[in-house]
């Protein structure tokens, strides 16, 4: 009796250790790594393309940005790119109960939380101890890839590398390993950014062997699936409206993906993102960074003979491979996969394949301390060992968020938003200066602008790529110092901020520059707000000086086929990367360009091309030079492919196959009258009274999923970048103007919400069945002996 006594006692520090490591690892994580943001006067001004509301105005809008199928931002697009819905409304919902500051940290704490409790269930479920369990938390929480994606502003990315373990656990324990519906909506949450899903179901594979191939068939094959409708409002846009042009805005080139990759030695370390903001970490704690892969390798050594726990090394292996990219062997396949799949669009950034290697770290370095304090030899090690993993992830955290640019709105600019925020309509604001990415004056790191956020039922004209006619506006500001007014309410542009303190920078994606001397660059020095009649859905005036364009039935050709370089030295680009181009390539739709005199584009028989150049006199081999645009561009019908002679630059803005594309000028004759009954993003009620020839515009970027209801008309384009519909007998009563997408859309968020509640409806039942047979079946406590006796 004694002995047990004594056996117990020990015990005792043990186990007030691993508790000690489990609550203090995470909770000096969470502060060292918030603090920066907490206490900064200000908001951050996050460096890549993920924003975060400024002011209170802001923040019911960006709750709504994951659930609406129609994007007013820029110049108006569908959500043709997958954008999850939860994520936006959980972040969204704390941003308006707390407002923006105390919202954004507290949804970072819970995002860190989340990560360091579900590193804490997968190790459970791997048997390791404490320390143990500590150590992997600090390796998941720790890093320069979850403290660089939190300095970029990636809230997606944050959100899916905290749910991933989760994900994970859920495989490998008992109470959950057969709950297809369960496994199904970890995986849809854990999705948010897309290429998250690939990674769940390999880890998940890799997992699920260790179940047989029957737990495939009734478990995993089912879950797979649920986890498709679940995500289904992210892709079920982009299938329904984006052409094989529109995806393949996004498609990889080469040189990008030469940009993602690094060398082995920072591979393995987490080093060399794009951004560069592991340039934080000096140099000694970048050479302690070597304690992660060799506790990692310690690990992998322990559990190589073990059959269930090898999955690890061979998941962090083949990710490894994947961030060294054109760096290592695997660099044809991806050359391959650059070139001939557009598909692979989705996993463009194999940087991110990162946080596999992190998560398969976590959990050979929580295997290695564990193999190490099990062995008589080196048991005195692990723990050292651990405190040094942990002191480095420490000082990893520490240095990586302390210099986040922050963004500090004034009264005099928040009254001005308030302003904005309470004026009528669906109209946009455009803030200037409208470059990106903007940085606060005496900070040295630069910033996206929170001003590419709606205010109110206002979205902003500004967007992170400069596409047609947001490029004209640049343009047009950068020549003249003002923009013209006809311009802005073309754009359906309402009101102009100018905004205090900003400077615009042009930095941009590296090496995509350098053609063309970038534009001015200024700072405003006050706060300005200038208001405009504007409307978003109006007629054009008669004698208006714009054309518009119809595009008879047709297949469109995707230009961006063309396009396999970033040089326009050596072939066709594309102009929507491009921020400096002259102003008259961006008067239509963006396409390719090239700066060499004489370059050819592979086109069927039957082509009908819209192509300018320079001087507007522009000939093309195999082509019949059409109907003049302007004085730059001009439409040509071709047998084939086109050989594009003149002075450069040479752009080609559209192209379609078996069909024409015509442009004409207004003809009614009569006055107008426009009603509106009832306008959303995605839909509009109106009552008009059109004469014949008249064209009614919806001020916003053209896609065919916009339909007329209830009218003869013909879709077309206006101002170079508008829906508009041609009215050639005239119109007269109620009409909708429809996104008809959005139904397919709705539908299936419905069913996404439907599974997510069933999901928790099942977790929920689950824990009250057990916790009531734990209750009826449990026996008496048991009976400890005193350790005096």
């Amino acid at each position: 009796m004694v002995a047990l006594g004594y056996s117990s006692n020990q015990a005792r520090p043990s186990r007030a250790a691993a508790i000690f490591f489990l609550i203090s690892v995470p909770l000096l994580f969470i502060v060292l790594a918030i603090w920066p943001l907490a206490s900064a006067n200000g908001l951050p001004a996050f460096q890549q393309d993920w924003q975060w509301p400024v002011h209170p105005a802001q923040c019911a809008p960006y709750t709504y940005l994951g659930v609406q199928p129609w994007n007013s931002a820029g110049i108006g697009s569908a959500q043709s790119y997958p954008a999850p819905w939860l994520p936006y409304i959980l972040s969204g919902s704390l941003c308006s109960l707390a407002g923006p500051h105390a919202g954004l940290v507290i949804y970072l704490i819970a995002l860190l939380a989340l990560s360091a409790l579900g590193i804490a269930w997968l190790a459970r479920m791997c048997k390791l101890g404490g320390i143990a369990t500590g150590c992997a938390i600090a390796c998941y929480l720790g890093n320069p890839v979850l403290l660089d994606k939190l300095h970029a502003g990636h809230l997606h990315f944050l959100f899916s590398y905290a749910t991933l373990p989760w994900f994970l656990a859920a495989i490998l324990d008992e109470r959950t390993l057969r709950r297809p519906l369960l496994l199904g909506a970890l995986l849809g949450v854990a999705s948010a950014q897309q290429q998250f899903f690939v990674f769940g179901i390999g880890l998940g594979f890799l997992l699920g062997l260790r179940h047989g191939a029957g737990w495939f068939v009734r478990t995993g094959l089912p879950a797979v699936a649920v986890a498709l409708l679940f995500t289904m409002p992210q892709w079920i846009l982009a299938a329904h409206t984006a052409s094989a042009a529109n995806f393949n805005a996004y498609r990889p080139i080469v040189h990008w993906e030469e940009s993602q990759s690094v060398p082995f030695p920072q591979a393995i370390r987490f080093l060399g993102y794009i951004g560069g903001y592991d340039r934080a970490l000096p140099d000694w704690l970048r050479a302690m960074l070597w304690s992660f892969p060799l506790i990692a390798l310690a690990g992998a050594v322990t559990t190589i003979v073990r059959r269930n726990e090898r999955m690890w090394i061979l998941g962090g292996f083949t990710a490894l491979l994947l961030v060294v990219g054109f760096y290592g062997p695997l660099a044809p396949l991806l050359s391959f996969l650059v070139e001939r799949s557009a598909a692979f669009a989705a996993m463009r950034e194999l940087y991110t394949f990162e946080a596999v290697v992190v998560l398969c770290y976590a959990m050979l370095i929580g295997l290695g301390i564990r193999g190490l304090s099990s062995n008589r030899r080196f048991k005195f090690s692990a723990l050292p060992l651990g405190v040094v993993l942990i002191a480095t992830a420490l000082c990893v955290a520490a240095y990586e968020t302390r210099n986040i640019p922050s963004y500090l709105l004034s009264h005099e600019g928040a009254a001005l938003v308030t302003r904005i925020a309470s004026a009528r309509g669906l109209t946009r604001y455009l803030p200037v200066p409208s470059g990106l990415p903007q940085s606060v004056r005496g900070n040295s790191a630069s910033g996206l602008s929170p001003f590419t956020l709606p205010i109110g039922a206002h979205a902003s004209a500004l967007d992170t790529l400069y596409e047609t006619p947001y490029a004209s506006i640049v343009a047009a500001q950068d020549a003249s110092g003002q923009t013209p007014a006809p311009l802005l309410r073309a754009l359906g542009i309402s009101h102009v901020l100018a905004i205090a303190g900003v400077e615009q920078s042009t930095a941009y994606e590296p090496q995509l520059r350098s053609v063309f001397p970038p534009p001015a660059t200024g700072a405003q020095t006050t706060w300005h707000l200038t208001e405009l009649p504007a409307a978003r859905i109006t007629f054009l005036s008669i004698g208006s000086p714009q054309t518009v364009e119809r595009m008879d039935t047709g297949t469109p050709i995707d230009l961006n086929g063309e396009s396999r370089d970033v040089n326009p030295k050596r072939g066709w680009a594309r102009t929507a990367l491009w921020n400096n181009l002259p102003g008259w390539m961006y008067d239509h739709p963006s396409g390719i360009f090239t700066t060499l005199p004489l370059a050819t584009v592979g086109l069927p028989a039957h082509s009908s091309v819209l192509a300018g150049s320079a001087d507007g006199k522009l000939a093309a081999a195999g082509c019949r030079r059409g109907q003049p645009v302007d004085m730059h561009f001009a439409v040509y019908n071709c047998d084939g492919a086109a050989t594009f002679r003149g002075m450069a630059p040479i752009a080609v803005s559209e192209a379609i196959s078996s069909g024409r594309i015509a442009f004409f000028r207004t003809s009614a004759r009569g006055a107008h009258k426009l009603g509106i009954v009832e306008d959303r993003r995605w839909r509009a009620t109106l009552t008009i009274a059109a004469p014949p020839g008249s064209v009614l515009v919806l001020r916003e970027r053209y896609d065919p999923g916009w339909k007329c209801a209830s009218c003869d008309a013909i879709h077309a384009r206006a101002d170079g970048f508008a829906n508009a519909w041609i009215f050639p007998n005239g119109a007269h009563g109620r009409i909708t103007l429809l996104f008809e997408p959005a139904r397919t859309y709705f539908a299936a968020l419905a069913l996404s919400m439907a599974a997510l509640l069933a999901a928790i409806i099942q977790s929920f039942l689950l824990y009250v069945r057990r916790r009531a047979a734990y209750r009826r079946y449990a026996g008496p406590a048991e009976v400890r002996p005193h350790a005096s006796l």
